[in-house]
């Protein structure tokens, strides 16, 4: 973001952007919200408010990157959830689609 205060994002945006983002997260790492919640020691309905309201407690937000591995600043990206609404980066692992000529050579 720049630093003009027309691109800044409302606090009602970032939540809401946030909201998206955990969930994604969540659904790319095949995890249902009672398992996340089971995970960082909290109750589906509490981990369902904070998916909802997109806000995690700091104190969780280790847990909840391990969860979906990926790192704790790649989980809080919210304007790459704005940006790019495919895969997020994931840590150490291949992209999700070869290059057609790339996928050819790798039969051979």
């Amino acid at each position: 973001m720049s630093g003009d205060c027309k691109d800044m994002l409302s606090r009602a945006d970032i939540d809401m952007l946030m909201s998206r983002r955990l969930k994604r997260l969540r659904e790319l790492a095949e995890r249902s919200q009672a398992d996340v919640a089971k995970l960082l020691g909290v109750t589906a309905d509490a981990y369902a408010k904070m998916e909802q309201r997109g806000r995690i407690p700091a104190a969780l937000l280790p847990q909840f990157a391990l969860i979906v591995k990926m790192s704790t600043d790649s989980v809080l990206d919210v304007e790459d959830e704005n940006r790019r609404p495919a895969q997020p980066r994931v840590a150490g692992r291949p992209p999700a689609r070869q290059p057609q000529k790339v996928r050819a050579a790798a039969k051979r």
